[in-house]
């Protein structure tokens, strides 16, 4: 390629990226903010005892079940966001209630950029890639964060700020600490520094008592790790990494820990067993083909993936074929246990087929890493040819077409909400009628009527200084 249509072509991925971290900031502003955000982030009186038992040693101990076992890491950060950084922004944002919404914004925005960030390290460690093409890999990246048509299938950054930081957030901070393990495997000469092995400790402890996922994965990723070592333990790379000491620790200290969260998890008063394991794995059959023909997202990144290892396998590159070969062959098996596993997760009466876009979250990242991975692979090896041309043509359709199915914002998605904070700052009545016609900080506008409700948005209202300490919220009895 010219140097000139390179300059041209690096100024149009720049703009490009720029426009989509916009309009994804702009969607993040709308979002509203749900009913377990001020729930969690208060806390409401049924999750103070989570905040009080961080490890669940009061709940092992005692046999006492309360909601969030096990989850404590995730509430801490909530309650850290919905207080420090609230109070950061509003520091530089007088208004309160266009605080509330660049906090939840920030949020999602946080766990964009640690996307991208993340996808570009771990493609850097196999294939080394300048500044164009760097660029042009966020693009690629970005696009698979969906938040219109493609969402139900493959969302990454949830719609509802709460479930941010239990899903998408947590899965950020686990794929950075087994960044340093993919380095070293990749290679061999790199070693753990001091402070590499301080924060991996320490991610460890935080990561275990996180989300519900990072359990489930990391047993999962352990597995086909065993199956790895079954097949290529007689490999250098893979010999050198199954025996390396500061790998074998840190995966203990990790599985030790884990599997004692998992232990604290049985009694989150929140888990629900109300079908059998048989009816859940009919529901997932279920699930699996909603999730497939819900819209053309995941036939369409299976088209994707399909056409990139026609060309790896054709370029006639031993070792990167048997790289991306390995590469798919345990991605897959990482998939299928991981979904197979899910029905023996218990039951959410929101999530009646057990698998949707964020239970599915751990395989979509590992399908969007060997996308991009495979992808940049191929731009940045193929000689320019006729055939390489076309491919080129089929990457920028299939991108402009990601970005198509994102054309429907959300606008003003949260007017009515903005509507009832602004009312409740403007007044200056003592007590304040809460207006009924829409949910604000709720699920639902009949949680007004739980004095638990009404206690918890009262306090984390004033803490917002959407009201004053002199006001109160109150709701009318029917």
């Amino acid at each position: 390629m010219k140097s000139s249509n390179r300059r041209l072509l690096f100024g149009i991925l720049v703009l490009f990226l720029c426009v989509d971290l916009l309009t994804s900031a702009y969607h993040y502003y709308h979002l509203c903010f749900d009913g377990d955000l001020t729930k969690i982030g208060t806390p409401i009186k049924w999750y103070e005892a989570i905040m009080q038992d961080p490890f669940g040693i009061h709940a092992v101990t005692t046999g006492e079940m309360y909601s969030g076992a096990g989850r404590y890491m995730c509430h801490w950060f909530t309650v850290f966001w919905c207080k420090y950084v609230f109070d950061f922004i509003h520091t530089f944002v007088a208004n309160p209630v266009v605080s509330i919404y660049i906090m939840t914004a920030s949020v999602a925005m946080l766990v964009h950029v640690m996307f991208l960030w993340i996808v570009m390290l771990y493609v850097r460690v196999i294939k080394p890639l300048d500044r164009f093409y760097t660029v042009l890999l966020w693009c690629f990246a970005t696009i698979f964060i969906q938040y219109g048509d493609f969402y139900h299938s493959i969302g990454i950054i949830d719609r509802s700020p709460s479930y941010i930081f239990f899903y998408g957030l947590q899965l950020m901070f686990l794929a950075f600490y087994f960044y340093p393990f993919f380095k070293l495997f990749h290679q061999s000469e790199n070693r753990f520094s001091f402070l590499t092995h301080i924060v991996l400790v320490v991610s460890s402890i935080y990561l275990a008592f996180s989300s519900v996922l990072v359990q489930p994965i990391f047993f999962v990723l352990l597995a086909v790790l065993f199956v790895a070592y079954l097949l290529f333990r007689k490999e250098p790379k893979w010999n050198y990494f199954f025996k390396n000491k500061s790998v074998i620790l840190h995966f203990s200290l990790f599985f030790l820990l884990c599997v004692y969260a998992f232990y604290v998890s049985k009694y989150n008063s929140e888990r629900t067993s109300i079908t059998t394991v048989s009816e859940r794995y009919y529901l997932l059959l279920k699930g699996i083909y909603y999730l497939l023909t819900y819209d053309l997202a995941l036939p369409f990144i299976g088209l994707l993936l399909g056409l990139n290892y026609y060309l790896i396998k054709k370029s006639n590159q031993s070792d990167w074929i048997q790289y991306f070969n390995r590469n798919y062959v345990l991605i897959g098996l990482f998939a299928v246990l991981y979904i197979g596993l899910l029905p023996l997760g218990g039951y959410r009466t929101y999530r009646p087929f057990i698998v949707r876009y964020d239970t599915f979250l751990p395989v979509t990242l590992a399908l969007v890493y060997l996308c991009v991975s495979t992808t940049m692979y191929l731009l940045s090896s193929l000689k320019w040819t006729n055939q390489t041309k076309g491919y080129v043509v089929f990457i920028a359709s299939f991108m402009l077409f990601f970005t198509y199915a994102d054309r429907n914002l959300e606008r003003n998605h949260n007017a009515c909400q903005h509507e009832v904070l602004y009312y409740m700052h403007r007044n200056h009545d003592t007590i304040i009628p809460m207006p009924l016609h829409c949910n604000v900080g709720t699920w639902n506008t009949t949680d007004y009527y739980d004095q638990e409700v009404m206690i918890t948005l009262n306090k984390l209202y004033k803490q917002w200084e959407i009201i004053e300490p002199y006001q109160t919220l109150k709701v009318e009895k029917k």
